[in-house]
């Protein structure tokens, strides 16, 4: 076997391993897993093989420093791995090179020298860490400094119980105790945690906000005051006052709103002077003018102002109408866009603009006092109702009577079987008591006068 013919191509050192003892690092070795990959005739060896291992501390020439030989090792397709135990005192920080010899597992040949030697790399220096800087002048392990290891730690040294500053109970730090403690304070530019509960006498004062869990759920940014978790998360307007998880969650530039319940003007970016009190009411609103009062009341009303709605989901369905007035729960319109429409009482429905409507069909309106009414009153009557004078030809049946104190004109024909007057009867023509008229008697009780009457 030549050198020619057997070559290590490649030299990985891998794997450092470090026996530590348990009592002393004198116990430790300088064993490591080295790996090489061996060519024969240009091609991977295959088989087995004797190495031999020669430390120097030069790539040629100068001293060696250790060697180690391993009989039958194996090589499958040109690798082999070997454990090299060098003495640790061998890696004492200066270059070392490994020279490696090779020869066909038992030959009685002598060991084909390998060249180059091939430089050892960093892990094996590790081993320095046996005996490092400090150690290496250290004259006893046992003192540091001349000082015996006795003698670092003291429990007689009086110093260590007389009173001194700080003294138990001084003033100069904050004490671990459940009693108050007189004229303290404490003041720090970081976090501080405490893991039980936080107590105050007197106040609590944040320059921010107050969180619970991580989340804000009080802050007075500018002229704002919000409460819940999220309330006016992004705001940048004035005078806003936002109570419930989410209520004015995405309001922008808008100012003097009041928003009271979660989801309360959850949409609401630049709309002013709204107020809204309950759950989702107003949620879905960016106008301004509105006032919503109840569950969901005026749940969809977008860009409607001017609104006034009170009641459990009161003008649910208004979304642009506007100056409109539903006060009962559930009073609304099937029409979205009403302007100056109103109804009142529970479920009452308005359907056109510019109309009032007073509860539902099952219900009865009634006025105590005097209604007045300035423009004109249309009623649907049924029909043959004895309660009015029905306008017909042929006499009503029943007690049909009629009183009034004004005066009363009668574009026809009057027919009575009398007909009296307090004070006078004025006839445009002529006053008649024959068939065709119909008038047998006719009293002026206020003159004393009486025509065609029984007496």
């Amino acid at each position: 076997m030549s050198q020619r013919s057997i070559q290590l191509c490649t030299i990985l050192l891998c794997t450092l391993v470090l026996a530590c003892a348990t009592q002393t690092v004198l116990a430790q070795t300088g064993a490591f897993t080295y790996q090489g990959k061996l060519n024969d005739g240009g091609n991977p060896a295959n088989g087995n093989y004797d190495l031999q291992f020669k430390l120097y501390d030069a790539l040629t020439g100068g001293a060696q420093i250790g060697m180690r030989t391993r009989t039958d090792v194996p090589v499958s397709g040109g690798v082999f791995t070997v454990q090299l135990d060098f003495a640790a005192g061998a890696f004492g920080g200066p270059d070392r090179f490994l020279e490696i010899g090779v020869r066909p597992a038992g030959s009685p040949n002598p060991f084909t020298t390998l060249s180059p030697r091939q430089l050892i790399t960093s892990s094996p220096y590790a081993f320095h860490s046996l005996s490092a800087d400090v150690a290496d002048v250290a004259t006893n392990a046992n003192q540091l400094g001349g000082v015996a290891a006795n003698q670092y730690v003291l429990t007689t040294d009086t110093r260590l119980t007389d009173a001194r500053p700080p003294t138990s109970g001084s003033t100069n730090y904050i004490q671990n105790s459940t009693s108050q403690q007189a004229t303290s304070n404490f003041n720090i530019s970081g976090n501080g945690t405490v893991g039980g509960t936080l107590s105050a006498i007197g106040t609590v004062n944040t320059f921010a906000q107050y969180n619970i869990g991580g989340t804000r759920v009080l802050s007075i940014p500018g002229t704002n005051t919000f409460a819940g978790s999220s309330a006016g998360l992004f705001n940048s307007g004035d005078n806003n006052a936002f109570f419930g998880r989410n209520s004015g969650l995405i309001n922008m530039s808008g100012s003097n709103n009041s928003f009271f319940g979660s989801n309360t003007g959850f949409k609401n970016q630049t709309g002013q002077d709204n107020a809204f009190f309950g759950t989702s009411a107003g949620q879905n609103n960016t106008a301004s003018d509105n006032a919503f009062f109840g569950n969901a009341a005026g749940y969809n009303n977008t860009s409607g102002q001017g609104n006034t709605l009170v009641g459990s989901a009161a003008g649910f369905n208004i979304t642009t109408g506007s100056n409109n007035t539903f006060i009962g729960s559930g009073a609304d319109t099937s029409t979205a866009n009403l302007t100056n429409a109103t109804a009142v009482g529970a479920n009452a429905q308005v359907s056109a603009s510019n109309t009032m409507v007073l509860g539902t069909n099952a219900v009865t309106v009634q006025v105590p006092g005097n209604l007045n009414i300035s423009g004109n009153l249309s009623a649907n009557l049924p029909s043959g109702d004895g309660s009015y004078i029905q306008n017909r030809n042929s006499q009503q049946s029943g007690n049909a009577n009629f009183n009034i104190n004004g005066n009363g004109t009668v574009g026809g024909t009057l027919m009575a079987d009398i007909v009296r007057a307090s004070d006078f009867i004025n006839a445009g023509t002529q006053y008649k008591t024959d068939s065709i008229l119909s008038i047998v008697c006719v009293q002026l009780p206020s003159l004393g006068y009486k025509a065609g009457c029984a007496t």
